[in-house]
């Protein structure tokens, strides 16, 4: 397991979120996610800043999975078509 994620897709992978919601994320005017281009321009972040930013925002993500699990959020409410 590598120090660093790389990658939107990746990102929110470890973050167990959509790639839109983790962008979302790192736009914020407060504790935004820190990611960081490396020296060949790939976006990153290191898990260990990944995971304090987690424990930081610790209710935030538990608000949003309980949400995610029932249903409520806008994407899904819309119809989402993936889930069959």
């Amino acid at each position: 397991m590598t120090a660093t994620l790389q990658g939107w897709k990746e990102i929110a992978a470890a973050l167990d979120v959509s790639k839109t919601t983790a962008q979302s994320y790192a736009a914020r005017n407060v504790d935004p996610l820190p990611v960081f281009y490396d020296h060949a321009r790939r976006l990153c972040l290191r898990r260990d800043a990944a995971q304090a930013w987690i424990d930081r925002n610790a209710l935030h993500f538990a608000a949003y999975h309980a949400l995610r699990r029932a249903g409520a959020l806008p994407e899904q409410a819309a119809g989402d078509t993936t889930t069959g």
